[in-house]
């Protein structure tokens, strides 16, 4: 049985990356093609892994530093949902945005499915930031978006905070109950932003007290929980609302003293 279990498990990986490879070049071949990219497609090496991302410069080239989001599943590096707008925004507000195609996932993957990718996720998210660095970009945040707000959370603490300064989750369903997540809010050490919309999905509106006192058990210094009123779980209609939040946030909690200063 066991051997077996193997074999299925081992099939499902094999079709998953199968599957990952054709929808990855399939979304970068309508990237290189688009006149509205608003970005440029970059390739990030994770080991044996070859990842695409798409990144934008500060429109006045004076960067505050670099963003790196980390989208959910279901979506992909230019979704229209959250990323997009945060990508150019982000962008056309000071930073050095880079938006990572992360592995494909079915319309009814679990969370337990995206998680089980964590690795794969966590290795690009280091090329991402290793990507930044060799241009200059020492100081970076990392911004996950739904399921993965908690790869983001525990992806940080592999990193010195003064190279990863800051993480924002956006609509996490997390509920920080596991020993890993618990370990990784106490070793943090920087900043968190937990936004959501203020008419989000129920797993994510059910789980924002235990959120929180999980971060206050941790004594976790520089934890925001702040909704985006009137929002639905893809902030239609409200892209500049969720823009400004995250904004206004790393504004005040990560960007350099001088930089803030000119």
């Amino acid at each position: 049985m066991r051997y077996l279990a193997c074999i299925v498990l081992f099939s499902w990986a094999l079709v998953v990356a199968a599957a990952d490879t054709t929808a990855t070049r399939e979304l970068e071949a309508a990237w290189r093609s688009a006149v509205d990219l608003d970005g440029e497609v970059i390739a990030l090496q994770a080991g044996d892994d070859t990842a695409v991302a798409i990144h934008r410069r500060p429109a006045d080239n004076d960067s505050l530093g670099g963003v790196v989001l980390i989208h959910g599943p279901g979506t992909n590096a230019d979704s229209h949902a959250v990323v997009r707008p945060l990508r150019i925004g982000l962008a056309d507000a000071g930073w050095d945005t880079l938006s990572i195609q992360l592995p494909a996932a079915y319309d009814d993957a679990t969370s337990a499915d995206w998680h089980a990718q964590a690795p794969m996720i966590e290795a690009r998210l280091g090329a991402a930031l290793d990507w930044l660095r060799q241009r200059g970009i020492d100081r970076s945040v990392v911004i996950g978006v739904g399921e993965s707000g908690r790869i983001a959370l525990r992806s940080a603490t592999s990193r010195p905070v003064d190279q990863l300064v800051a993480v924002v989750m956006v609509g996490s369903p997390a509920r920080f109950d596991s020993d890993e997540e618990r370990k990784a809010l106490g070793d943090l050490a920087r900043p968190l932003l937990d936004l959501y919309a203020e008419r989000d999905r129920a797993d994510v509106l059910d789980n924002l007290q235990q959120r929180a006192t999980a971060v206050r058990d941790a004594k976790l210094e520089g934890y925001t929980q702040r909704a985006v009123a009137g929002a639905t779980a893809d902030f239609r209609g409200l892209d500049d609302a969720l823009l400004s939040s995250v904004r206004a946030w790393l504004q005040k909690h990560a960007v350099a003293t001088d930089a803030a200063n000119p």
